[in-house]
């Protein structure tokens, strides 16, 4: 039996990758800290010690705290946009109702960052503001896009206007899931089903 050939070491990760790496996981940590204790308590230090970097990579990569945190809410934008894009219904009535449901389909701390980071927004105002309100915009925009596809396809009423709906609807869904965040006895399961059932009597073709 010849003898085995070792094992080829895996490839060495470029500098961008491990850069890109760390900043993953330093978003990752920033998320989970933002969601616990809010912003005005988060330390650019403790993310980079959470993440397992030093203290000052954070400062090192973004700069200052408020360019971090807009790195921070532009990502959990761009997470938001991922999971509508992957919704599995033609555009319509229903890819909206798979939005909503997955709205308020559980309390993960890319969700509780969202609300902190609006509260924080409002309040606070500064350059976050900024992204929280395009946040906002591109939210109305999926739902309201999502009501003109249903009204092309006869599925959604016609005298509906998609803006003015999309804004209730987003602001429903946000109401809920902020109540959740403030009481445990807010079921979200039980919310969801009625969010639904009434988003249906809202635009539904009778």
């Amino acid at each position: 039996m010849p003898p085995r050939t070792p094992a080829s070491p895996p490839p060495r990760r470029t500098q961008l990758e491990r850069r890109q790496d760390a900043e993953q996981r330093l978003l990752e940590s920033a998320i989970e800290l933002i969601g616990q204790k809010g912003v005005n308590g988060l330390t650019l230090s403790e993310v980079g010690e959470k993440a397992g970097y030093s203290r000052g990579l954070v400062s090192h990569h973004y700069g200052s705290r408020d360019a971090f945190l807009r790195v921070v809410a532009q990502s959990l934008r761009q997470r938001f946009v991922d999971a509508e894009q992957q919704t599995h219904h033609e555009p319509g009535l229903d890819a909206l109702i798979a939005n909503v449901e997955l709205y308020l389909s559980g309390s993960s701390p890319a969700s509780r960052a969202v609300n902190v980071l609006l509260t924080e927004a409002i309040v606070a105002g500064g350059s976050l503001l900024e992204d929280m309100r395009a946040f906002t915009a591109t939210s109305r925009k999926y739902f309201a896009n999502q009501i003109r596809a249903g009204i092309a396809r006869g599925e959604i009423r016609g005298d509906i206007d998609p803006d003015a709906q999309a804004a209730m609807i987003l602001g429903m869904l946000r109401g809920v899931a902020a109540q959740a965040l403030l009481d445990e006895k807010v079921q979200k399961g039980k919310m969801r089903a009625e969010m639904v059932a009434t988003i249906r009597r809202m635009l539904s073709v009778s």
